[in-house]
């Protein structure tokens, strides 16, 4: 599930659903969700002048699409 962050505190986060959930029963793209941080497995945070933090899942999936050396 992709969420839109409104809201990031210590312990919880508050934003907009922004992909259908495959496995979660009763919700659905667009409603806003809250969720605890601890269970959030990657993010992506952008700052002024394009500095980013997070986006593990990119830098996995990057790997996985180098070409491999030649043994």
């Amino acid at each position: 599930m992709w969420i839109e962050v409104g809201e990031w505190g210590n312990e919880r986060s508050l934003g907009v659903l922004r992909s259908e959930p495959f496995y979660a029963t009763g919700m659905q793209a667009g409603q806003m969700i809250d969720v605890e941080i601890a269970k959030v497995y990657d993010y992506l945070r952008k700052f002024p002048g394009g500095a980013q933090e997070g986006n593990e899942t990119g830098k996995i999936i990057e790997m996985q699409q180098a070409p491999q050396e030649s043994r």
